[in-house]
């Protein structure tokens, strides 16, 4: 029956996987696989009170199952707690060293949180596992820039831009560092491309005067 519930998941049938969970559940109350799979379909369809209910069930049930605990890491960061976001990536971190998403989970919120400190060197150890993901690059260019090391800043956002990336913050900033660094022509270009892609981007606009 949970197999045939996480096959219905995996091809988006939500209605049918919820019934078959939920038929699981019935059976087996605790079971942690089905709670943690109704809690995914909950956040997917846009339903994160739900979703954050079926995630502390099971971590009461399995405290130590690291997809649950990236899951309430995640609800914690939109929810702007920080703090308890760290506690929650670092416990899914710890509990599955091999999930590069779990890092970067943790990454950015150590980013999100100023702890750059901590944010630089995970976000250095993923880029070596896993090269060219848009938003650590763009995330570890930020970093360096925050220290002064632009030549470092500008080498991570050109990466992230050479990977098709294409968010307004990513060329505004790329853009100021540019601008930092002398190159007033190509900065003027991505302050440019940042309001084609977003023209609401005031920094961008009052770095082109406008």
């Amino acid at each position: 029956l949970l197999e045939e519930a996480g096959g219905r998941l995996h091809r988006k049938d939500y209605p049918a996987a919820i019934e078959k969970f939920n038929l699981v559940l019935k059976i087996d109350p605790n079971n942690v696989t089905a709670l943690r799979n109704l809690g995914a379909i909950c956040m997917d369809s846009n339903d994160p009170k739900n979703g954050k209910d079926y995630f502390e069930r099971a971590y009461k049930i399995d405290p130590n199952d690291p997809a649950v605990n990236n899951n309430l890491g995640a609800i914690a960061s939109n929810e702007k707690k920080s703090d308890l976001a760290i506690q929650f990536f670092q416990s899914a971190v710890r509990l599955d060293n091999t999930n590069v998403n779990f890092k970067v989970n943790l990454a950015l919120e150590y980013a999100r949180a100023k702890q750059n400190g901590k944010a630089m060197p995970l976000l250095k150890e993923i880029d070596s596992l896993s090269p060219d993901i848009p938003v650590v690059l763009y995330t570890l260019g930020n970093c360096y820039a925050s220290i002064g090391k632009l030549d470092s800043a500008e080498t991570c956002f050109d990466r992230a831009v050479n990977k098709g990336e294409k968010v307004d913050d990513l060329f505004f900033h790329r853009g100021t560092v540019k601008q930092a660094l002398k190159k007033v022509e190509q900065a003027e270009k991505d302050y440019l491309m940042a309001l084609e892609i977003n023209a609401k981007n005031i920094p961008c606009r009052q770095e082109l005067g406008m």
